[in-house]
Order: structure tokens, then C-alpha cells, then sequence
């Protein structure tokens, strides 16, 4: 399953805010705009709602009244699902799911609605609090509401990565033992793009040969590592140099290297940002392969290459983009970026392009959307980078 579209407003009452209109998707994606234009903002709409239907639970800390809104359109090789929900001070005043344009359930503001039970054949009115959503409950019932099934497993196999951010460099979650079970603490794991070193153990023990497919992965992005590997440590051990202890937190191992000719280990602390912030993600997007049954992914990249070289970013967007298109119909990838590098080495049929209106209003051009503009435009002969940067699109867009 893949997201075709989505809309998305987030507004205080009686003000502005921001509003996404239909932003249309391909299965590999590049969000292209200049800073403060929405490119996070979307990737956040996406996750914000992902997380409110795994937790059951509305995840908006706010000192004013907010109205939010969403509307998204996804497709499977035989359905197409239309979900749309509004919440406003931290209560759903409307909840829908079409499914191939028929109607499943339609909550009201006061929690009440109609679903179809499958197996009894017949309508059920019922209510729900009116802050918990009828699609995170019904989508448990593989019985009576098999028709989710689908859409359950999407939910749960929607991964966001911040490369710019640290990627688990100074923290990750610790696996000591919690008051919650495995499946619940693996299922947290595997959502949290810090916890890396705990993905790599896990997957390691899983299969041996995971160890050597992240060295070669790595060193085809231009880094010259011959082993990998993890240390436990004892955070609160003298023997622990006070610099590790200032960065490290809530860890329980440490995540090390060794590149060709230097016999000492490199630990993660000592890791350049951005060689490990690429080190990070191939393990983590390598760890979803190896870790989950019948594996199928929506993976959402904030700012990637943040911080490369010319030379890292691009071939870490190639074996990106490569590996999404080895996994064929499995994977749909959506990444940010406002970098030149990464914008010249994606293909124009990716792009998306996001400008931001004075009104708050967000816009997206797509080769779909826009194809006479972008056609036009690859006949130029000019790098990517000029399309956006010399507001081409918005000429031709002008033009029409």
C-alpha cells in the first residue's frame, strides 16, 4: 500500500495557520523547497497522524484551540481508501473511511457512528470516546472488519528518519528490561529513528550475514570501514570518560567501527555527524529488510544529505533510490531536501516541488500535475537545481 495523496490544515480558531492542498505521490518521492516552506511539515502531517493511530491516542499539547484537519488517499493492488478526520482542542469532531468510494463508518463530533460488521452482514450503530478513533479500534478485528487488515498493516509500517537530526549518535533506547513485552518494546524500536544500536544487535542475531552487507552498503557511499560492531558499557562506571558520559544517555552498548589500517575501534561518539548520520540509515533501512515479515514500508527522510560532501550525498541518494527500486511494489520513499547535490542526482520525474503562499497556503508541482512544464524544461538542457532555482515551473506555470 502506498499514500497516492494527502491535504492537511493545521489552524488556531479565528487565525491563519497553514493548509497542504493535495500533495500527489509517486512510489519514490523528492519534496524540493526553500527553508520554512512545509517540506517537514508534511513529512510531520504524515507521522503525527501515524502516531495518533498506533498509540489511540490524539497528540497535539497546545496552549489555544487548534482545528487540524486530514485528508488521505491510499491505494493497494485492489483498493483504494480515503480516511479524513478533524480534531479541534484535543477532541474528534469528525472521523470517515471510504473504501473504493463506498462508505465504511462516519463518526459524528459526539463519538456516535454506523460500521458494517463483515461476517454478521449487518450494520452496527455504536459509540466511541470522543477522543479515541473508531479506525484504530475496528482495524483490531481481523473477523468482522477484515477490510482494514490492509490498512492496519500500513499504519504500522510507516518509518520517518530526520538525517538531520542526530540518528541515535548520542542516545537510543536502552534494553534493559521495561515494564511492557518484547513485542510491544520492538514494535517502539522500530519506529524510533535513534535507536540504531539496538536495531543492529537485533538484526545481527538474526542473520550473521547482516553485519557484512552494512560494510559493504557503507563503504559503497565512500567510506573505507572494515568491521562493525557493538561494545556493552556500564554508563555509570568510573572507568567511563566523562565526555562519553556527557553525550551518551539511556544506552546500554555502544555501536563501533574499524576502518582499514587503524587498529583502534571507533566508538559512536567520536563518529563525524554526518559519516554517521549515513551509517545510521543504511543500518536502519537495511534492519526493516531483514526484521519484518513480509516486509512493506512508506519511508519519510527529512533533509537527506544534510551535511555531505558532494560526493557522499549523491551516492547516498543513488543507493537510496536504488534499493526503494529493488524492493519494486514494497517500499514507497519520500524524501526532503533543499540541498543543489541531492536536488542534480534525482531525476526530475521525482520532484515535487513545494512553495508556500503568503496566506500559509502550500502548493506542489508535479511531472503529473505539470507535465508539458517539466517535459519543457528536461529538453533544456540545464541541471535540476536551475528548475528550481530560477522558479522555472512558475513561469512556465505563468505561461499556460
Amino acid at each position: 500500500m502506498y499514500i497516492e495523496s494527502i491535504s492537511f490544515s493545521k489552524k488556531p480558531i479565528n487565525g491563519k495557520g497553514w493548509e497542504i492542498k493535495e500533495c500527489n505521490f509517486n512510489k519514490i518521492n523528492l519534496i524540493a523547497g526553500q527553508n520554512s516552506a512545509g517540506k517537514t511539515r508534511l513529512l510531520n502531517a504524515i507521522n503525527i497522524l501515524i502516531n495518533m493511530l498506533i498509540n489511540d491516542k490524539i497528540q497535539f499539547n497546545v496552549l489555544f484551540k487548534i482545528k487540524s484537519k486530514w485528508k488521505i488517499s491510499l491505494k493497494d493492488k485492489d483498493n483504494r481508501y480515503i480516511y479524513e478526520l478533524e480534531i479541534e482542542d484535543n477532541i474528534i469532531l469528525y472521523e470517515k473511511l471510504l473504501i473504493n468510494g463506498k462508505e465504511y463508518f462516519n463518526r459524528d463530533k459526539n463519538g456516535k457512528y454506523e460500521i458494517e460488521y463483515e461476517k454478521a452482514g449487518i450494520k452496527i450503530e455504536s459509540e466511541i470516546s470522543k477522543n479515541k478513533f473508531v479506525l484504530s479500534f475496528k482495524y483490531k478485528d481481523r473477523i468482522q472488519h477484515s477490510s482494514l487488515e490492509s490498512l492496519s498493516k500500513w499504519v504500522n509500517s510507516v518509518y520517518m528518519y530526520n538525517f538531520g537530526g542526530s540518528l541515535g549518535k548520542n542516545s537510543t533506547l536502552s534494553n534493559k528490561a521495561e515494564d511492557i513485552d518484547e513485542d510491544t518494546l520492538f514494535a517502539r524500536i522500530n519506529r524510533d529513528d535513534k535507536a540504531v544500536v539496538l536495531k543492529f544487535e537485533k538484526a545481527l542475531n538474526k542473520e550473521k550475514e547482516f553485519k557484512d552487507q552494512i560494510i559493504q552498503d557503507f563503504n559503497s557511499i565512500g567510506y573505507n570501514i572494515e568491521d562493525i560492531g557493538t561494545t556493552k558499557i556500564d554508563i555509570n562506571s568510573a572507568r567511563i570518560p566523562k565526555r562519553i558520559k556527557d553525550v551518551i544517555s539511556n544506552i546500554s552498548s555502544l555501536l563501533y567501527i574499524k576502518e582499514y589500517g587503524i587498529k583502534d575501534k571507533i566508538f559512536q561518539q567520536d563518529i563525524s555527524q554526518g559519516m554517521f548520520r549515513v551509517l545510521s540509515l543504511i543500518i536502519q533501512i537495511k534492519y526493516l529488510e531483514y526484521e519484518l515479515d513480509n516486509f512493506s514500508a512508506t519511508i519519510l527522510i527529512d533533509d537527506i544529505g544534510e551535511g555531505l560532501d558532494y560526493e557522499r550525498a549523491t551516492k547516498l541518494i543513488k543507493y537510496i533510490i536504488k534499493n526503494s527500486q529493488k524492493l519494486e511494489d514494497k517500499v514507497q520513499l519520500i524524501m526532503t531536501t533543499n540541498d543543489r547535490f541531492t536536488m542534480n542526482n534525482i531525476p526530475l520525474e521525482y520532484w515535487i516541488i513545494i512553495n508556500k503562499e503568503n496566506n500559509g497556503k502550500i502548493n506542489f508541482y508535479t511531472k503529473k500535475t505539470h507535465q508539458e512544464c517539466f517535459e519543457d524544461f528536461e529538453d533544456v538542457g540545464l541541471n535540476n537545481f536551475d528548475f528550481f532555482s530560477g522558479e522555472y515551473y512558475k513561469h512556465c506555470i505563468g505561461n499556460e
